[in-house]
């Protein structure tokens, strides 16, 4: 019940986008700590990086050193309250309701326009096994303005303990797919019914595209493309990755981007090799988030280049991958690979 005291009310049949703007301009009202913090992404740096042909923009935002120096061990995350209950949140922090177990709520350290976060009412572990429907249902009632991710438990997400989502405006993120999809429409292949699967060769990070207008399919799709990655990484639970999400004209597009380890190795290194990169969905879809003034200005072409690489799932696997998943269905679209 404790959610209750905390959801603006909204009318019955206000849609998602709806729902988000009303959430928004209420706190920027009522809640100072997220005025301030929208305040200060418009003053933000960006500069921007060409990476196999594919543009990737560097935000300098140093109030993301919190999500960026996480510790999510277990037993950091058993000694600190979990910043997603109702019970911890900010007196001043609201919610709408998504439906009867999500709530949106305004991320107090946005990265994004309009960054949303929807959150589980309960408090149980982040996996997309057993959440990949409502991941759907959330991202088609926010409507074709918004894109939604989820970062695994052991590649970003600063919550492992607490089932979340995110959401921002599509037009915040240069990935290409959401804006210019005929652009990178595939060669035609085999897939289940009412689905289609594909790979973006040409992308720094090797990725694959599921695509319906059947949720149910799609998240039978999806479960066996889970089976399968975790069977090739040898991965007893979720394996690791991050995904995005958007809804338009009634078909839902899923891009996996299946990883190879959380934080490369410059985020460990001492020194001037030391760059604070720990890459998410977003950072992978071409808006990476430095919040090291230093960093943004040291890093180059190559080192982000070499982040990419050693985070994403590499050439061997990938490709292990991608023939386990068309064996199963009888091809791929672009399977040139």
């Amino acid at each position: 019940m404790i959610w209750e005291s905390r959801l603006l009310s909204r009318p019955e049949d206000a849609d998602g986008e709806a729902a988000a703007r009303q959430l928004i301009t209420q706190q920027l009202a009522t809640w100072p700590m997220f005025r301030e913090a929208v305040e200060g992404l418009s003053q933000v740096r960006y500069r921007s990086m060409l990476i196999a042909g594919e543009e990737f923009r560097l935000q300098c935002n140093p109030a993301r050193i919190v999500s960026a120096s996480a510790k999510v061990d277990a037993a950091s995350i058993s000694r600190r309250p979990c910043f997603l209950c109702a019970g911890n949140l900010p007196p001043e922090e609201r919610a709408v309701a998504v439906d009867e177990g999500l709530v949106l709520l305004c991320n107090p350290y946005p990265i994004l326009e309009d960054h949303l976060v929807i959150a589980d009412r309960e408090h149980r572990p982040q996996s997309i096994h057993e959440s990949f429907d409502r991941y759907l249902r959330a991202t088609a009632w926010l409507g074709e303005g918004y894109f939604t991710l989820y970062n695994g438990p052991r590649c970003g997400a600063s919550a492992p303990d607490h089932l979340h989502f995110q959401a921002g405006t599509r037009s915040s993120i240069p990935f290409r797919i959401f804006h210019d999809t005929g652009g990178l429409r595939r060669q035609a292949g085999s897939s289940p019914e009412g689905v289609e699967i594909f790979t973006v060769p040409d992308y720094p990070v090797n990725l694959l595209v599921i695509e319906s207008a059947d949720s149910r399919r799609l998240a039978a799709a999806f479960a066996d493309l889970l089976n399968d990655l975790a069977l090739v990484t040898g991965t007893e639970d979720e394996p690791l990755l991050n995904l995005l999400a958007a809804w338009s004209g009634g078909v839902w597009s899923v891009i996996i981007f299946p990883r190879s380890r959380h934080r490369p190795a410059c985020y460990f290194a001492e020194g001037a090799a030391r760059l604070t990169v720990s890459p998410g969905a977003v950072d992978l879809a071409g808006l990476l988030v430095l919040p090291d003034p230093e960093d943004f200005e040291k890093i180059s072409t190559g080192d982000l280049a070499a982040i990419i690489d050693e985070v994403g799932l590499d050439d061997q696997r990938f490709r292990q991958w991608i023939d386990r998943v068309a064996a199963r269905h009888g091809g791929l679209g672009n399977d040139d690979r």
